[in-house]
């Protein structure tokens, strides 16, 4: 028997009233041929479209610099000041690319983030974001240590 969908609700955190099955149609993850996981299409993404809207565990600042020593740093988002966020669903395994197919939204109001698609995406093609935030900021990042880290030049 299958599962049945989560219904929307109203958390204590605020008023959201997104669903957990939102987008999930439509992507998968699996194993990359060079970047550990990633996210892929299941079927045609059309531009504009919401891939995934997802909730977040906001890490305190304080506690960051304990984050920073595991492998949970390697899934984390800056988030607002020296916070982090660790998106669920699939929204820590979406892989970088400075020619993004979609791009990443935070909502910290409501600690949600949205994925939407940034042009058509295929059938079969991964779902890559770039991990500075705006898809057409071509800062260098480096993958060194357990988390990234953006370069600004």
């Amino acid at each position: 028997m299958a599962a049945a969908a989560l219904k929307p609700t109203t958390g204590a955190i605020g008023s959201s009233t997104t669903t957990r099955d939102a987008g999930l149609d439509m992507i998968c993850y699996r194993n990359t041929s060079s970047a550990g996981l990633g996210v892929f299409a299941t079927r045609r993404i059309d531009a504009g479209a919401l891939i995934e809207r997802v909730p977040v565990i906001v890490i305190s600042a304080s506690e960051a610099p304990q984050v920073d020593k595991t492998i949970i740093a390697s899934y984390a988002f800056a988030w607002a000041g020296a916070e982090l966020a660790i998106a669920l669903g699939l929204g820590s395994i979406y892989n970088h690319s400075y020619q993004p197919n979609a791009q990443y939204l935070r909502r910290l109001e409501s600690r949600e983030m949205e994925f939407v698609a940034l042009a058509p995406i295929a059938a079969g093609d991964e779902v890559c974001v770039n991990y500075n935030g705006d898809p057409a900021d071509q800062s260098r990042i480096d993958f060194e240590g357990v988390r990234w880290r953006q370069q600004k030049t």
